[in-house]
């Protein structure tokens, strides 16, 4: 038995000794294939970011090869399944690069992607993809969000104590309120990083924020504080013997004194500035110098000075970022132009043209065809001048559109933190009447039990009656007041818009007149200049006039007893539009009987010839256009149907905006759905539209059926 036993346990002992010498043996191949297929994070991260540095160090010159860098940092980060720092890092490194050459739509969706990995990485990450997406949104005129984001920034980095964050986001503030002009804040915001970088003993951040803090002065025409500061940080690199900072600090100073017309002091300073570049090699700021140098020349007519230094600008043109040698070879063409030298000048109007239409730089794209048609016009070259207007003029528009959009974002901005100040101030006076409420409370409580209950009582029914009395003499005086300002509202806007095309004529007038009496007197360019101020004359006639019949709708009063037979109203409406429906062939089609309806005569006519008009003139084949009614629940419906080119759906409120026009091909002012809008409001109706795009839209306009007769 004894023996039996020992068998076993000696089996049980080897088949353990087996299973553990198994288990070391696999590990250690596990191992050894892991070292194999697993790098190790520090050299791995250190290889990633190498290739992304230069990535971003070769995007201003070959943007194609620093994104097919990037897709290859990111196929290895895939490969072996990288932590959310690492991809994060790549959608920031792929953002800068598009950003870098001006493709804002295209950064902002990297760093969108970016965004979505910031609730899997630590805060330090975070703060740096917040600042990222402030940056993005500030520069494609989302002010708000950019706020927002720089300000959660701060509020992050305070929190986790990072103080060069919390300097970034002061900086970025600061540049937020330069852009939409308000200087205060943003020298106020310029301090606040100044005094964080004192506080790290950051002496570079510390004369960045100060050229900022002069960059801003200037910027507000204050050249006396631009002076002061600028003296104060050349000083403060002079200490520190930074060159680099000194040379740039000189260029600055140089602008400052430019502007205040010391052109003699201005040049000392880009000169020396000059040579501490060259001593340096540092040869973007060279040109920078260069050009500095050239325009104090060109404001003193010293064109032959200034032509030296633009044809040294020209040497260093490879050290040129993409947007400043597209502006270096307008301003070269420029030149050329102004010393009548139009062959030269035509060559590098043509060279900044191909930059700007590869990059997007409308702005100087559309200041270079200008310049060119002038030329072609001189040389009596006319198709070319036409088509180079042709692209001035789409450019024109284009850059209209997206500063109006800048400009009311701006303006929602500055609206923004105005209402955030009110608010604040309300809360305040709030509290103080909560107090003061809760001291009266407490004496009038008193006095009542001294007085006692039967007196409170009488008193206090009489001071209801009286309050009452006085809360109704209060509203019907607030009601009177609001009808007298909606009057005087009204008034105004007819009499602004009414006396203001007066003026409009007469500049109209003289325009005609200098351009057949003195045209031949005047540079060629001069007739185009006239020829856009006729236009713009026209347009704000156009504006003038729509404002004038808005103002009308406006306080035409809605309470008729007689009714109106809309069929009739179509044909008087149809009789309006003869030419245009004559000229484009239409058929106008009443499908049934409409019914006649309480509506003002001026109201039923401009909701009708508004939104017929629209159809016509959106009309690319034979309109055809359907008006029927149908009898709703409580609601008599007028629809008008087109076989137009349709509306997208993404413009559905935009289109009943104050003169929103969905397009630059069409005329009008974008008033006469405005119209119909405020029509419907009056009579308590609706007004809306289903479209499909190439095959016609159809406007409802339902009214309560209480209008219709009985």
């Amino acid at each position: 038995m004894r023996n039996t036993w020992s068998y076993v346990a000696y089996e049980r002992l080897l088949q353990i000794t087996l299973t553990i010498l198994f288990c070391v043996l696999t590990s250690q191949s596990i191992g050894t294939v892991l070292a194999h297929h697993t790098p190790d994070s520090t050299l791995f991260r250190q290889e990633i970011s190498q290739i992304l540095k230069k990535s971003k160090k070769i995007s201003f010159k070959d943007l194609p090869q620093a994104l097919r860098l990037i897709d290859s940092a990111e196929r290895k980060a895939n490969d072996y399944r990288t932590p959310a720092w690492m991809s994060l890092d790549i959608c920031r490194a792929r953002g800068l690069v598009y950003e870098n050459n001006n493709l804002l739509n295209e950064a902002k969706i990297a760093y969108q992607q970016g965004l979505k990995l910031a609730t899997m990485v630590s805060d330090t990450d975070k703060l740096a993809i917040y600042n990222d997406w402030a940056i993005i949104n500030r520069k494609m005129g989302d002010y708000k969000i950019s706020k927002d984001y720089y300000l959660l920034t701060l509020d992050v980095a305070k929190q986790v104590h990072d103080m060069e964050a919390v300097e970034f986001a002061y900086h970025g503030l600061g540049s937020l309120y330069g852009i939409v002009g308000d200087f205060d804040n943003a020298v106020e915001y310029y301090w606040s990083s100044l005094g964080v970088a004192e506080q790290r003993n950051d002496a570079r951040n510390v004369l960045i924020s100060l050229q900022n803090i002069c960059s801003t002065y200037l910027k507000a025409k204050n050249t006396e504080s631009a002076l002061k500061n600028v003296k104060r940080a050349y000083a403060m690199a002079l200490q520190q013997k930074d060159s680099a900072r000194i040379g740039g600090l000189q260029n600055v100073y140089g602008k400052v004194l430019t502007l205040m017309g010391e052109y003699r002091e201005a040049l000392e300073r880009h000169q020396d500035a000059l040579h501490i570049f060259h001593e340096l090699e540092d040869k973007g700021n060279i040109v920078e110098s260069l050009i500095n140098m050239a325009d104090v020349y060109m404001h003193q007519n010293q064109y032959d000075t200034a032509e030296t230094y633009f044809l040294k600008c020209n040497e260093y043109r490879n050290f040129f970022k993409t947007r400043d040698q597209a502006d270096f070879f307008y301003k070269f063409g420029d030149f050329y132009l102004k010393k009548k030298r139009s062959d030269e000048a035509v060559i590098y109007f043509k060279k900044s043209l191909k930059l700007c239409s590869e990059y997007h730089f409308k702005d100087i794209e559309q200041k270079a065809n200008i310049a060119l048609a002038g030329i072609y016009r001189m040389k009596g070259d006319f198709a070319h001048a036409y088509q180079c207007l042709e692209a001035a003029n789409a450019l024109g528009d284009s850059l209209f559109n997206e500063e109006k959009s800048r400009r009311l974002a701006e303006a929602q901005f500055k609206f923004d933190i105005e209402k955030a100040e009110t608010r604040k101030e309300k809360e305040i006076e709030k509290l103080k009447f909560e107090q003061s409420k809760v001291l009266g409370m407490v004496l009038v409580l008193m006095f009542s039990v001294i007085i006692g209950f039967l007196v409170y009582s009488v008193r206090t029914k009489g001071k209801a009656n009286l309050t009452l009395k006085h809360k109704n003499e209060e509203i019907r005086s607030q009601n009177r007041r609001l009808k007298e300002s909606n009057e005087i509202l009204n008034q105004f806007a007819y009499v602004s818009a009414h006396d203001l095309k007066e003026p409009l004529r007469s500049i109209g007038n003289f325009v005609h007149i200098i351009q057949r009496r003195y045209v031949a007197m005047l540079p060629p360019e001069a007739a185009d200049y006239m020829g856009y101020v006729t236009g713009g004359v026209k347009r704000m006639d156009s504006l003038l006039t729509a404002l004038l019949e808005y103002s009308t709708v406006a306080s035409e009063g809605h309470e008729v007893e007689t009714a109106i037979s809309v069929k009739l109203m179509v044909k008087e409406v149809c009789e309006n539009l003869r030419s245009v429906i004559e000229s484009k062939g239409a058929e106008i089609i009443c499908k049934d009987e409409l019914p006649p309806m309480r509506m003002s005569h001026l109201h039923l006519t401009q909701l009708l010839q508004n939104t017929m008009s629209n159809s016509l003139k959106f009309c690319t084949k034979k309109p055809m256009i359907r008006i029927e009614t149908l009898h709703q629940k409580h609601e008599i419906w007028i629809k008008i149907t087109d076989n137009g080119i349709g509306i997208e759906d993404e413009y559905s409120d935009k289109v009943f905006k104050l003169f929103q026009r969905l397009s630059r091909q069409h005329e009008g002012t974008g008033i006469g759905l405005t119209i119909c809008k405020n029509i419907v409001d009056k009579y308590n109706g609706r007004i809306w539209f289903e479209s499909v795009i190439d095959k016609g839209s159809t406007f409802f306009i339902a009214l309560p059926d209480s209008l219709l007769k009985r």
